[in-house]
C-alpha cells in the first residue's frame, strides 16, 4: 500500500530535510531547524518500493516515520572536478 510522505526543507539550513506523514509539518522538531520548515515535495511510497530516496530505502523511511512520526536527514552534495 502506497503512503503519502511530505518532505520539508529547513529555511536556514539548505541541506536539512524532514520527512513526515503530516502535511503541515507541525510535528517536525523546531529545534532541529534554526528557521522554519518549508514544504519541498510530496511522494507516494510503499514498503516494497525498490527506489532509493536520499540514499535510503523507502521501507527504512516508513519504519522511522511509524516509530517516531518524523525523520530528519542532512543531505550533502559535493562535486569533484574530473581530470582531463
Amino acid at each position: 500500500m502506497k503512503r503519502t510522505v511530505y518532505i520539508f526543507h529547513c529555511s536556514t539550513h539548505s541541506s536539512l530535510y524532514g520527512f513526515t506523514f503530516d502535511a503541515t509539518g507541525a510535528n517536525l522538531p523546531k529545534e532541529e531547524c534554526g528557521g522554519h520548515w518549508v514544504l519541498d515535495t510530496t511522494i507516494e511510497i510503499s514498503d516494497t518500493d525498490p527506489r532509493l530516496i536520499s540514499g535510503l530505502l523507502p521501507r527504512d523511511i516508513l519504519a522511522k516515520l511509524d516509530a517516531d512520526g518524523y525523520f530528519i536527514i542532512e543531505i550533502k552534495i559535493t562535486f569533484r572536478e574530473r581530470a582531463v
